[in-house]
């Protein structure tokens, strides 16, 4: 929300070097005088690991601008996933296993996309009731 007027208005900026230059993303927010939502994008965000976002109002006139002057309630950032997948390629030993038994497993899989060091991945096998047991796999 920005009342403000021609002279005085919002503006919002951007940085990707955590906070040392600031881009203009969009300026002249005025006449607003109730609650709006603004969407905005920039495919220069993409894959940033630093993404910083500055909201300044600027009164270039003599007199006070009209308020209210630069009103920010909330603020949400999405963001789009990276495509992964884990996918098991083979179990062995293949067979059953009873209760009880002690059973050293090796799964094999492949993992494609985009993971950070020290990633987990974990294998998930049920017992014969369903219930679930969880294994850490190393990658």
């Amino acid at each position: 929300m920005c009342a403000g007027s021609v002279d005085g208005y919002g503006e919002i900026y951007y940085s990707l070097d955590g906070g040392t230059t600031w881009v203009l993303k969009q300026s002249n927010f005025n006449n607003v005088t109730s609650w709006s939502q603004t969407a905005i994008s920039d495919p220069l965000w993409d894959n940033q690991t630093s993404l910083q976002f500055a909201y300044r109002f600027v009164n270039n006139t003599a007199a006070t601008a009209a308020d209210p002057a630069f009103s920010i309630d909330e603020i949400i950032v999405t963001g789009m996933g990276a495509t992964n997948s884990i996918t098991t390629t083979d179990i062995q030993p293949q067979g059953a296993w009873c209760f009880g038994d002690i059973t050293t497993l090796q799964v094999s899989f492949d993992a494609t996309g985009t993971y950070n060091t020290g990633n987990v991945f974990t294998a998930e096998l049920s017992d014969g009731a369903g219930l679930l047991r969880q294994h850490p796999l190393e990658h």
